[in-house]
């Protein structure tokens, strides 16, 4: 787990968290991709990687994703790194997934660092866990992200595995992947500041996926269609308040 620290903006901070593209499957919503980078450029949001930036399905993955993706696995990494390459300034953290991680088991070769790389944006991978804080002098707030593991077709399963992290870890939010529901859940906390009781609330953020239902791994498997994209954080620069947008 690596540690980041950012300057956050006196008014609203907006910071995007975006994984499970698998580029390069034809289940891939390319378009979509598109018109969300577009908004992110324009409101000039902070980029959170989420992991499974790419497909590179192998010959030894699971499934027949090695048949059905569209371009080699070079080609998905030449491709990723052309679209975000316009905001890539904006990127404040990333952390690996389960499909680059495939790479590494195999070769050693980490492709989620050679994507960082890539966007000039090397120094700000932290492997498989990591930390933004984003503070001024009014406010500030922890994002912790984690592609994830393990999974489930309900909500309930998909947080599962988060809830977890939350028992051994304290952030404001709490990022997780893998399992491509786009879904906020809060809780409400309560700590000492001043003297007095101050309550907040936690948010638990799964972040979505850009892989089409039809035709592919869901439908396979029965799962109901989910909600294609990203969430979009808003923080508060002035006082403590965080809002989740899962429709932008």
């Amino acid at each position: 787990m690596k540690y980041l620290e950012y300057k956050l903006k006196s008014s609203e901070h907006l910071v995007a968290p975006i994984g499970d593209l698998h580029l390069g499957s034809k289940g891939c919503d390319v378009e979509l991709l598109k018109k969300q980078l577009k908004k992110i450029h324009d409101n000039k949001s902070d980029i959170i990687f989420m992991g499974d930036m790419i497909e590179n399905a192998t010959k030894v993955s699971p499934g027949n994703g090695v048949y059905k993706q569209i371009m080699s696995p070079m080609e998905q990494i030449e491709e990723i790194i052309k679209l975000f390459k316009p905001v890539k300034k904006q990127i404040v953290m990333g952390v690996t997934g389960n499909h680059c991680i495939r790479a590494s088991d195999s070769s050693g070769i980490d492709l989620m660092q050679v994507i960082m790389d890539g966007l000039d944006a090397g120094d700000k991978y932290v492997g498989y866990t990591g930390i933004c804080e984003f503070k001024n002098n009014d406010e500030n707030y922890k994002i912790y992200a984690w592609h994830g593991a393990g999974g489930g077709a309900t909500i309930q399963g998909a947080l599962r595995p988060l809830y977890k992290q939350a028992e051994w870890l304290d952030a404001d939010v709490m990022l997780m992947g893998h399992t491509h529901h786009l879904f906020n859940d809060t809780v409400v906390m309560r700590k000492v500041v001043d003297g007095k009781f101050r309550d907040y609330l936690k948010h638990f953020v799964i972040t979505g996926s850009f892989m089409k239902w039809d035709e592919e791994y869901p439908e396979m498997k029965g799962y109901r269609p989910m909600l294609l994209g990203s969430p979009l954080i808003h923080l508060n620069g002035k006082k403590h308040e965080i809002g989740v947008d899962l429709e932008w």
